[in-house]
C-alpha cells in the first residue's frame, strides 16, 4: 500500500507539471470509457440479453443470401413483400413469417406538424412475437389488404402527444397527408425493430 500511495502521489506531481499532457490524457481516458460503454451497451441489448419476445430462441431473421460468394458480408436481409408471402406459404420450416422494415412519417393534426419514427410490418408479426397492444387490439389479417390504413401507436407517443387518453382507439392520425385509424397502444418498454431507433407508430405493410 506504502507503494502504491507512493506512485499516486508521483503520477499526480508529474501530471501538474505538464497540464497539456494532463488534459489530453483525461481526455482520452474519459472518450475510451465512453466509447467502451455505448459499444457494451449494443451488445448487451443486441447479443447478451434475452430479447423481450415470447420463445426468443425460436426467432430467426430470413434473408437474400448470395451464393456465388462464400463469406456472411454477401447476406442482405433487404427482401420484397411478395418473396416474404411466397416464403410463408412453401415453408415447412417455420411456424409463421413475418415482414418488417422501418422510416419517417409527417404528422399533422396533433398542432405543429411532427417528425415521427414509424416501422411498416405485416399484420401477424405481433402475434408472432408473443406481444399484444395494452389497449385496444393487434393487427388482423384484414388490414394487411390495400385501402386498410390502420396504426398502433406506442406507450410513450400516447402519453407524450394523445395525454394517455383511453378513448384514443379510433381516433385518426394524418400520416404523409393519409388518415391513420389507431387501433391498438402497445405496452410500456415496447421496442422492435430491436436495432433501430424507439418507434413511434407501426403500421401494416400493404397500404
Amino acid at each position: 500500500m506504502a507503494a502504491l500511495v507512493q506512485d499516486i502521489a508521483y503520477g499526480i506531481r508529474q501530471l501538474r507539471r505538464n497540464r497539456g499532457f494532463a488534459i489530453t490524457a483525461v481526455v482520452t481516458v474519459a472518450l475510451g470509457i465512453g466509447a467502451t460503454t455505448a459499444m457494451f451497451s449494443v451488445v448487451n441489448t443486441v447479443l447478451l440479453r434475452p430479447l423481450p419476445f415470447h420463445r426468443p430462441e425460436r426467432l430467426v431473421a430470413i434473408g437474400n443470401y448470395d451464393t456465388r460468394h462464400g463469406d456472411s458480408r454477401n447476406l442482405d436481409f433487404g427482401m420484397s413483400y411478395p418473396d416474404v408471402l411466397d416464403i410463408r406459404s412453401r415453408s415447412r420450416s417455420f411456424s409463421d413469417v413475418a415482414a418488417y422494415d422501418w422510416s419517417d412519417a409527417t404528422l399533422t393534426g396533433l398542432g405543429e406538424p411532427l417528425h415521427v419514427n414509424i416501422a411498416n410490418v405485416s399484420a401477424g408479426l405481433f402475434s408472432l412475437l408473443g406481444v399484444q397492444p395494452q389497449l385496444g387490439r393487434g393487427f388482423k389479417p384484414d388490414d394487411d389488404q390495400p385501402g386498410h390504413y390502420v396504426a398502433i401507436i406506442s406507450q410513450r407517443f400516447w402519453r407524450a402527444h394523445l395525454n394517455g387518453r383511453p378513448t384514443v382507439v379510433g381516433r385518426r392520425l394524418n400520416l404523409n397527408g393519409r388518415a391513420y385509424s389507431i387501433v391498438g397502444v402497445m405496452p410500456p418498454g415496447f421496442q422492435f425493430p430491436i436495432a433501430s431507433e424507439p418507434r413511434e407508430l407501426w403500421v401494416t405493410l400493404s397500404r
